[in-house]
């Protein structure tokens, strides 16, 4: 679910095609979940019946501090064994394995367990039919994406299916713009891209307070 192309679930047969082409040549195939891995106890790949080689990791499993991880296929990992006779693969780093960071990266994996993942995901739902209210009432082109506890806003009648549809134009990222100034004014604060992440910490109140200030901003909007 790329951030950066509308955050828009992948297709499962685009995920299929990659797994068969991977296996036919030798390739592995590698999933990034270091936005997604919130999705689901399992990381948005349970939404798929197509299993990685490989899947990269970071943010939440940090607990909030820096924080990369590699997980995988035994025989694949097995390359990076520091108590292999022959390492194949040689890693290290200055904060390979940082105290802090493991600390409340566990911590927070922890609090994380499928009870508060099926909550936050409830509220990521609220938040979408929320905001897909908003838009509907306020009558102005934008649209609603995501999955999860994840949702990005677009300044587009449609929502995007590709990249190239995704790309925002100069119009379209003004609006944004002027939209996210009002979200920061009422004391919401939402990424330049107009994506939001949901917290554990948020309830009902804050769901529905964004959705109220939605409807606000997209009716200003109109008077610009």
């Amino acid at each position: 679910m790329p951030h950066r192309v509308a955050l828009l679930p992948a297709a499962p047969e685009f995920l299929r095609t990659l797994r068969g082409w991977a296996t036919a040549h030798g390739a592995l195939l590698v999933f990034d979940e270091v936005i997604t891995y919130r999705s689901e106890y399992g990381g948005a790949q349970a939404w798929y019946d197509v299993r990685p080689d490989l899947t990269a990791m970071g943010k939440i499993i940090g607990g909030g501090f820096p924080v990369g991880a590699l997980a995988g296929r035994r025989d694949v990992m097995s390359v990076m064994d520091p108590h292999a006779a022959q390492v194949r693969f040689p890693h290290s780093g200055t904060f390979s394995a940082n105290p802090v960071t493991m600390v409340a990266g566990l911590t927070a994996l922890k609090l994380f367990d499928e009870a508060a993942v099926a909550r936050l995901n409830g509220l990521g739902d609220r938040a979408r039919a929320g905001a897909a209210e908003a838009i509907r009432i306020a009558d102005v082109p934008a649209c609603v994406t995501g999955r999860g506890s994840l949702l990005r806003l677009h300044m587009k009648a449609e929502p995007p299916t590709d990249y190239r549809s995704s790309f925002a134009t100069a119009p379209e990222t003004a609006r944004l713009q002027a939209l996210l100034d009002h979200f920061f004014a009422s004391g919401i604060m939402m990424i330049n891209t107009g994506t939001a992440a949901l917290s554990t910490a948020m309830t009902e109140v804050e769901i529905d307070r964004f959705a109220e200030s939605l409807l606000d901003g997209l009716r200003k909007l109109k008077t610009l």
